[in-house]
């Protein structure tokens, strides 16, 4: 004789009941991939941070060094030109044909006894605030005994031939040079501000003392300012 398990109505609805809540439902994936994208976003957001920061932290690093070698350069200029070491300051007008026109830019020079610096202000009065890159910044060389203190053109690729030398880096624009015979003593003033960055649009105005937010830019800037007293030894 055979026997017919009668299934428990109870028992049925619970299986049924079990078995539909096996898987995801639409509704939880859509939750899930949104979580997963928002985690994802995050992390990007992080990477693309800590890059801007690394970047930054590399250029700051570069001007900071190039600030520092331009005024120990200066330095030993002051300490061991003599006793009676004078400073010459003197200005040329040179003609520069830029991106979109030709220019006249002004041109200083700063002589210490034997030593010439000619450099090129970034912010000087009447340079047009545009993004064109000169072959020098800031060019040192020497000159002879009772030669004149006349700047050379840095906007020319080799200004002084083979005996002078560069001593910024490419994009580093010169923001102020400033050098401050004392009165009376022997205490000379430095007063310099070296900037980095190819366009101007990461800088926060003309003058290139200031760099804008990394969000717009300015982990492509940095600016090294350094302002210093040196005394003479000979």
């Amino acid at each position: 004789m055979m026997h017919h398990k009668i299934s428990d109505p109870v028992s049925q609805k619970r299986d049924l009941k079990k078995n539909q809540s096996s898987g995801f439902t639409i509704v939880e994936l859509l939750i899930a991939t949104a979580v997963f994208s928002m985690v994802l976003l995050l992390c990007a957001t992080a990477v693309v941070q800590v890059g801007r920061m690394f970047y930054k932290g590399t250029i700051i690093n570069n001007v900071q060094n190039t600030s520092r070698a331009v005024v120990d350069d200066i330095s030993g200029a002051i300490q061991f030109g003599g006793k009676d070491s004078t400073i010459i300051e003197t200005q040329r007008n040179v003609s520069f044909t830029g991106p979109s026109s030709t220019m006249t830019l002004p041109i200083h020079a700063v002589c210490l006894v034997d030593v010439r610096y000619s450099y090129f202000l970034q912010n000087d009065t009447g340079v047009p605030n545009s993004d064109f890159k000169l072959p020098h910044v800031l060019w040192k060389d020497r000159i002879g005994s009772g030669d004149p203190c006349i700047a050379r053109d840095v906007t020319t690729a080799n200004p002084g031939g083979t005996s002078g030398q560069e001593l910024l880096g490419d994009s580093m624009r010169l923001s102020k040079f400033k050098i401050t015979k004392p009165t009376t003593g022997s205490i000379w003033k430095l007063d310099f501000v070296i900037a980095y960055g190819a366009t101007n649009d990461v800088f926060t105005d003309g003058t290139f003392t200031a760099c804008t937010a990394s969000q717009l830019g300015g982990q492509f800037c940095a600016v090294s300012a350094i302002n210093t007293y040196v005394a003479k030894r000979l």
